[in-house]
């Protein structure tokens, strides 16, 4: 089966409805969701596109957290460091995207002292 990663640029335009690439994207991606390939994601990269999203594009940050929250549930995605898990629970941890970022990045390089492995990263505040 093919594999097609996605960056940072494709999710955030996957995920703003309204970009003018969003058509392009869609078409590119939506066979993956369907089974046609396997979509590998960074799962840090959809909290990035978060940030993007907002502090970029201006769109607003519950309409963002949302459909970022969405895509982490699919269980079409492959995650490479980390996973939706990941990224749910760190975006769901209180303070600023790039406090939630760091949070991330620090479980998945496995400085988490609540889950000191690589295996899928926690992004808890509690544990570090």
């Amino acid at each position: 089966m093919d594999r097609k990663f996605l960056d940072v640029n494709a999710i955030a335009v996957f995920l703003d409805a309204d970009h003018v690439g969003h058509p392009y994207v869609r078409d590119a991606v939506m066979p993956g969701f369907q089974g046609a390939f396997e979509i590998l994601i960074n799962a840090y990269q959809l909290l990035q596109a978060r940030w993007i999203l907002v502090s970029q594009w201006g769109l607003d940050p519950e309409e963002v957290d949302a459909a970022v929250e969405s895509t982490a549930s699919l269980r079409q995605v492959t995650y490479v460091e980390g996973g939706g898990p990941t990224v749910l629970e760190a975006s769901a941890s209180r303070g600023s995207p790039s406090v939630r970022l760091r949070l991330l990045r620090r479980c998945l390089g496995g400085q988490c002292r609540r889950h000191a492995s690589r295996d899928n990263g926690c992004g808890d505040p509690r544990g570090l």
